[in-house]
């Protein structure tokens, strides 16, 4: 984000630091006078850019901030007023038909009241920072009603490592970044390609909506870099190198001939195998979409490392 403030008000940019961090996201950069304007005198025709990445608390201040922001001075497609959340009740009712499962959980704002069946319904920001409630995430048949139809491109890869369900129907727009040509869609299906197998759905309900349908992988038609993969998509909340320690352990077992590591030896494989140590101490989901696939190829290395070091990374 850019913010600009006159060096004789350093109140105001404390202010907005101090509204940043309320909201639990961590500075990465600040980078001074990094916008530059025609005009702005007040703020020396400059601001600074804010790089800031979201923490899974981040989710949950984002929704108390939204219901008690009645109004922002912007009333363009982006704004707040301009979002909103409910749904036509024609596209909710066909995104519904495309989800036709019996056991089904509603996930974000705007979906109809009444008829339509569902087991609940789940906040957005419940599901990105904690994932599903364990009643729900115990069903083997499970589908998962998204609405991300206000989402401007980051949440889509979020909820897809967030739910796990049978199925995720998820109600997007048209115009999302995922869905923009062949390479995104294809770049999307690669990094949850040992969870889900994507089907993208342009113009559906209606011009201005998509849908993205993922079904869930068998474990069993996967490889051992691809299980290993699974299992860690399948537990994007927890931290990475505890996750991806205890599925080298369980990739290993019930396999003729292939010792099974142990835990330690688990853990040192995975510090080797890290080309980013700071990246094992949070949660897939908290990443962005180039951490998390360059988590996903040093699992790929992992696996073809044997736990008394004897080979290299691959």
């Amino acid at each position: 984000m850019a913010y600009g403030f006159s060096h004789r008000q350093p109140a105001l940019g404390l202010h907005v630091q101090q509204a940043v961090q309320g909201l639990h996201m961590a500075y990465e950069a600040i980078l001074p006078h990094f916008n530059r304007y025609l005009g702005a005198q007040a703020v020396g025709s400059a601001a600074d850019w804010y790089v800031c990445r979201p923490t899974a608390r981040t989710w949950r201040s984002l929704e108390r901030a939204g219901h008690e922001a009645a109004h922002i001075y912007t009333h363009g497609a982006r704004s707040v007023e301009a979002a909103g959340g409910e749904l036509h009740d024609e596209v909710a009712r066909r995104v519904l038909e495309i989800a036709d499962a019996g056991e089904t959980v509603l996930v974000g704002a705007g979906w109809p009241d009444a008829g339509t069946g569902a087991l609940g319904r789940v906040g957005l920001a419940r599901l990105l920072s904690d994932g599903l409630p364990a009643a729900h995430a115990r069903r083997e048949r499970l589908t998962v009603v998204v609405n991300l139809s206000d989402d401007p491109g980051g949440r889509l890869l979020r909820a897809l490592l967030a739910a796990n369900a049978a199925r995720v129907v998820a109600l997007v727009p048209n115009r999302h970044p995922d869905l923009a040509d062949q390479a995104s869609q294809a770049a999307l299906q690669e990094l949850v390609a040992a969870k889900y197998r994507l089907r993208f759905r342009r113009s559906t309900p209606d011009s201005r909506h998509a849908v993205v349908e993922a079904s869930a992988v068998d474990p069993g038609s996967l490889d051992d870099v691809e299980r290993v993969r699974n299992r860690m998509l399948h537990r994007a909340h927890g931290k990475v190198g505890n996750v991806w320690r205890d599925a080298l352990v369980r990739g290993s077992q019930g396999h003729p001939g292939r010792p099974v590591p142990t835990k330690n030896e688990a853990r040192e494989i995975v510090r080797r195998s890290a080309s980013r140590p700071d990246t094992l101490s949070a949660g897939l989901v908290e990443f962005g979409r180039h951490d998390v696939a360059a988590v996903l190829t040093d699992v790929a290395g992992s696996v073809a490392v044997p736990a008394d070091g004897t080979a290299a990374r691959a």
